[in-house]
């Protein structure tokens, strides 16, 4: 079997696109690897955020009920002082 020039040059050809569609497809895999660390890494910021946000929240709310608490008591204080003031 005698090989022509011709069959050399379609078999270059057929190697050639398998070699690019191996390449293209590694590339594929490795930027879909990278966008799903991206990913994971943008939900881990979204939940630390979120997680921040709320303890802040919690923090406020906290300070609120001790403010609330300080007014109650210095009205009452204040309540006795004028009883106290008055009789």
């Amino acid at each position: 079997m005698k090989f022509t020039i011709r069959d050399i040059l379609w078999l270059a050809i057929v190697v050639a696109i398998c070699l690019l569609w191996s390449l293209d497809r590694r590339s594929l895999a490795v930027a879909k690897a990278e966008l799903k660390a991206q990913h994971l890494e943008t939900e881990r910021l979204k939940q630390a955020s979120s997680f921040e946000t709320d303890n802040y929240r919690a923090k406020q709310l906290a300070d609120e009920k001790k403010l609330q608490r300080r007014l109650k008591e210095v009205a009452a204080d204040d309540r006795s002082r004028t009883k106290d003031g008055l009789s």
